[in-house]
Parts: C-alpha cells; structure tokens; sequence
C-alpha cells in the first residue's frame, strides 16, 4: 500500500514560482544599479561640432529671463544726445517705413534720412557684417523713428542709438540655426548657363523665374523666404537662367522645388558673425569721496 504523500511535498512546487519571481526582482534591481553607477562614472562624451540640447530659434532674445520694458519717449521729442544727429519717435503710418542712405563720400561721411522706420533697420543698415541679421537681445519695444543726419560717419550714428537708447551694438560670433544649400548628388543639376542680358526674377503663378542669377544670389533670396541664414555649399561659380515653382507660403513646398533643381536644402547649426543689439549695462555708482561738492569745484 502506498503512502499518502506529506504536506511539506505538496508545498514544494507553490513555493518555486516565488522563488523565481523573488530572484527576478532582485537581479533587475541590480542590472538598474549597475546602469546607474556606468552612467555616472563613464558620462557620454558629445562629439566636437554636434550641439546636444533643443534647438534655438535665430530670431528673437537671447536665452535668458526677459528685461524689464523700456519706456517709449514722447512722440515728436528730440531724442539724440549727440551733435549733427536727430532722433525722434514717430507714429507709424507704413509697413516698412522709408530710410535712404546717401554716401560715403571721399572722408567716409553719409547723410541718412529715415522716415518712420525701427532701431533694428537702422542698426542692419549701419553696422557692417559679414551677415545681415540683427539680433535684438535688448528687447526693443514695438516703435517707429524719424532719423536725419548729414556728413557723419556710420560710426557717430551707432553711437548716437547707443546714447539715446542706452544700447550696446556691435558684432559678434553666435551659433545659428541655418539652411545649407548644397549640390544632391542623387539628381542631375538642372541649372542653365545664363543666357539674360541682365540679373533678375520675377514671380509667375506659384513660383519664380530667375535670371543670371548666382548660387549666392540664390541664397540670399532663400534667406528672405525661409526666415532663416541660408549658407551657399554649392561650389558653383557661375550665373544661371531656372525657375522654382513653389508657393511663397509654404517653405516645405519651396525646399522640394529646390531640390527639382539638383540641389538640397538642410537645417544645420553654424557659428555667424552676426550684429547683436544689447542694452548696455549701467554705469558702476561714483564713490561718496569723488563726488564734486556744490560750488567748490572739487
């Protein structure tokens, strides 16, 4: 006859699977650990020209908390604290306002009237740089200006916006967000030698037809559709007859027409000499002891 079996035998399988489910939850705990103590002895290195972290847009305020508002001065109110140079604000009447520059002439002097335009038009127009895009860190508010100046120097009118508005302006290097054009080597390039008397383009239904135009060229009329540095890679010298049948408001639309033509638009990330408009900081306190006393002259 056979003996019943015992109770220990009966719960020695129930208690297998939670000896495994146990040990599995210790062995995880301890892979995590180990990720844990490799990530922070061994952090990973980014490799040199690659810029980890989100993306900041050209356009717009340096990255940082935003400045008080600056107060807007009178309409009508001279402005300008430096001689030869009028600065007055104006109420805007246009979109773009009218600005003429007339000059240099043989000692460097330009005359400049500005009829109701923005301190960063009149900064793009007097700071010379590699690239024509203006950061606007100091926040300027939302204003119009007339400006008038005779025989000056473009030097003596960036001091006199650095006066009245207590700017700093000047160029310097900052890491953009660009478009490279390039040549695709997947597509034939489907540029023809010019053959126009003279540079132009025009618009035509949904696109442009271009004339004796260069790669450069073409760059900088990208750079106004696209609202961001477009940087020529093409390697092409020469002047070229094309057209690019796009739609102004679509700029997906426009880099696939581009890329009709052989060559290739891509966001990349550059380092440009660009002019940056800053308020300037304020000046330290003079000491107790060097102030001069009423009436003494000392």
């Amino acid at each position: 006859m056979t003996d019943p079996a015992s109770p220990s035998d009966s719960a020695a399988p129930a208690r297998c699977p939670l000896r495994i489910l146990v040990w599995l939850g210790i062995g995880l705990w301890l892979v995590l650990v180990a990720a844990v103590l490799i990530r922070l002895l061994w952090p990973v290195n980014v490799p040199a020209g690659v810029v980890s972290g989100p993306v900041a847009p050209i356009e717009g305020p340096s990255r940082r908390a935003s400045l008080p508002p600056l107060s807007l001065s009178p309409i009508g109110r001279e402005l300008s604290k430096v001689r030869g140079v009028s600065i007055k604000r104006v109420e805007s009447a246009s979109q773009y306002g009218d600005a003429s520059v007339f000059g240099p002439d043989g000692a460097g002097r330009i005359t400049v009237k500005c009829k109701e335009v923005a301190i960063q038009k009149l900064v793009s127009m007097m700071v010379p740089s590699e690239n024509d895009w203006v950061f606007d860190d100091a926040e300027l508010p939302d204003a119009a200006y007339s400006v008038n100046a005779k025989d000056v120097k473009p030097a003596i009118l960036v001091k006199a916006l650095e006066t009245t508005f207590g700017l700093k302006i000047g160029e310097r290097p900052r890491e953009c967000e660009v478009y490279l054009l390039s040549r695709d080597a997947r597509r034939a390039l489907k540029l023809r030698p010019a053959k126009a008397e003279s540079v132009f383009w025009r618009s035509g239904g949904p696109g442009w037809e271009f004339g004796r135009k260069s790669m450069s060229g073409l760059a900088g009329f990208l750079e106004g559709e696209l609202g961001d540095p477009v940087l020529d890679e093409t390697g092409l010298t020469g002047e070229y007859d094309f057209e690019i049948a796009a739609s102004i408001f679509h700029p997906e639309e426009l880099i696939a027409a581009v890329g009709q033509l052989g060559l290739r638009l891509e966001k990349s990330r550059r380092v440009l000499k660009v002019v940056v408009i800053e308020r300037a900081p304020p000046a330290p306190p003079v000491p107790a002891g060097n102030k001069l006393r009423s009436g003494t002259g000392k």
